[in-house]
């Protein structure tokens, strides 16, 4: 029996730390208290908090949302797939692999999703308070949208965003933790372009004073699946539209979106 997503009414920009201008380095005089690990009190963790998450062991692609058309520089509104009585419509989208091996040797436009991973493990940066408090990896999982086609992505697009699965996980993790996983590599977003190029965002998190992690220092990495499987380029426009991926999805790059059920 399937369930709906849960309803997330936060806006998710607040958990992302954009490049601020340059601030100097506080005077010599300045004292920065430094958090000890001898101060840290052994808190309940939830059991449960280092595993898997059931939803990776799913036969279809979890958490699943049409994206509601929406102007540039305000909220996406994602609506649950199931509304739509679909509870696959990834499903219709043929593979990368699929297309690699399939027997026509015809050339024609199509839509295709690459290989996005649905979960990802951050993993603390801390061996003392690893070993002192055993703490393990806390898995996110991705949650994809699904773009209708528009005039910049004449294919649609998928985003695969990691952000909200982030803020319920760690939400979870009691503060006086989260130290040990400052400084984390970790998966933000992926944008499938359907044509074989994925734009990938990655971060790293960062202890904020209200004593949250946060996702900061973006960089960008784009990969090109046709570089690898030249064949593949027989099912995509030519040239691929568009031609500047990144400078297109411009503040598309980070979504802020509400998930709504």
């Amino acid at each position: 029996m399937s369930t709906t997503p849960p309803l997330v009414n936060t806006p998710d920009i607040q958990y992302l730390r954009l490049p601020t201008p340059f601030q100097p380095n506080p005077s010599e005089s300045e004292e920065t208290p430094e958090i000890q690990v001898q101060d840290i009190v052994a808190t309940p963790i939830p059991e449960d908090l280092f595993t898997r998450q059931a939803c990776s062991d799913s036969r279809l692609r979890p958490h699943q949302y049409h994206v509601l058309p929406a102007a540039r520089l305000t909220i996406e509104q994602w609506r649950p797939v199931a509304e739509s009585g679909n509870r696959d419509p990834l499903s219709r989208i043929p593979s990368l692999e699929h297309l690699i091996y399939a027997p026509t040797t015809e050339s024609f436009v199509v839509a295709f999703r690459s290989r996005i991973t649905h979960s990802f493990a951050v993993k603390p940066t801390s061996l003392d308070l690893v070993n002192r408090y055993q703490l393990g990896y806390i898995y996110i999982c991705s949650s994809v949208g699904i773009h209708p086609p528009d005039s910049d992505f004449p294919l649609g697009r998928l985003t695969y965003s990691f952000v909200p699965s982030f803020v319920d996980r760690f939400r979870l993790l009691p503060p006086l933790y989260r130290i040990a996983y400052e400084g984390a590599f970790c998966l933000v977003q992926a944008e499938d372009l359907l044509d074989g190029r994925v734009v990938v965002t990655y971060g790293s998190t960062e202890l904020a004073q209200d004593g949250h992690l946060v996702l900061a220092d973006f960089h960008t990495v784009t990969v090109d699946n046709t570089r690898v499987h030249p064949s593949l380029l027989r099912f995509c426009l030519s040239p691929r539209v568009p031609l500047y991926a990144v400078e297109t999805l411009g503040p598309h790059r980070l979504s802020t979106f509400n998930l709504g059920t």
